[in-house]
């Protein structure tokens, strides 16, 4: 099965005026410049991709891949050259062959940072990607700023190299079988991928998120407001809940909800919960919301 191709509209890379040199914002200069290999297929976001990551300082060797021969080209890529960062994408390339660029890479390419840019999503194959140290997943369309930041990021974190901030400890509260709190975690673990380790667990009851953040520092608390889900007594429902933890344990308490935020946001506003979060949830408004909360920048 091949997957949604990407293609970058015409003009996506503004031309600069004539005399005008083009001006682009660059992040404080590296000892070098990052190493990069691009991974495409005989696709014009080639060119828009290599041209943009020059902008920003980065060497980049890009590769138009014939699918059949991947793997001896990738072997001997890797033998004659240090990458930094590989970017593997979809981006004229099936779907299919993307996990195995993944894995080729963790195996042979010496400690390289990864970045994925695919079109096309898949649950399990995000899952992983969030559980692999130093990658991170990228969705087509990307803006191209983004990209950039992400491979400095990547390039600035060696291999074997001590994370700069503490474990962040997630404590989360789901339904039994419901995906919600789980995904969410899968989320949080990718977004601060290079940056902080994500640690968490998600429990189905109000005893057992008392139990676990009794004897273990949490750092976060996630409930999902689910009607199955029962946080038990002594607590009316969810809502006087997550007020109780608020108050307890004084870390930021996170809800998410199906129903309108109008029927519940008021009184969790005032129960002291931090943010509340409508599903299913749209991960670019609340990225930064979960960025102030956890003081990552």
């Amino acid at each position: 099965m091949t997957a949604k191709i990407y293609r970058f509209p015409k003009g996506a890379t503004k031309q600069a005026a004539p005399g005008k040199p083009a001006k682009v914002e660059k992040p404080a200069a590296l000892a070098r410049p990052p190493r990069v290999l691009l991974i495409t297929g005989k696709d014009e976001a080639r060119e828009v991709f290599s041209e943009a990551l020059g902008k920003y300082g980065c060497e980049v060797t890009h590769y138009g891949l014939d699918a059949r021969y991947y793997p001896a080209i990738l072997l001997d890529l890797f033998e004659k050259n240090r990458f930094d960062v590989v970017i593997p994408t979809n981006l004229g390339i099936p779907f299919v062959y993307l996990p195995d660029l993944v894995a080729l890479t963790r195996k042979f390419g010496k400690g390289a940072g990864i970045a994925v840019v695919s079109g096309w999503v898949q649950d399990d194959f995000i899952a992983e990607l969030a559980r692999t140290p130093r990658t991170v997943f990228l969705q087509a369309p990307v803006r191209l700023e983004e990209l950039a930041s992400k491979v400095r990021e990547l390039a600035e974190t060696p291999a074997g190299r001590k994370e700069q901030l503490p474990p962040l400890n997630v404590l989360l509260g789901d339904a039994k079988d419901n995906l919600v709190a789980p995904c969410f975690l899968d989320w949080l673990v990718a977004r601060y991928a290079g940056l902080r380790e994500v640690r968490g667990a998600v429990q189905d009851s109000a005893e057992q998120i008392l139990l676990i953040a009794g004897y273990k520092p949490v750092h976060l608390f996630v409930l999902n407001l689910t009607p199955l889900w029962s946080p038990g007594t002594p607590f009316a429902d969810h809502i006087a809940f997550a007020g109780h933890l608020k108050k307890r344990f004084g870390k930021p308490v996170v809800m998410i909800s199906g129903f309108p935020q109008t029927e519940i946001k008021g009184r969790a506003d005032a129960a002291g919960v931090d943010a509340c979060f409508r599903h299913p949830l749209d991960l670019e408004k609340i990225g930064p919301v979960m960025d102030g909360l956890l003081n990552v920048k």
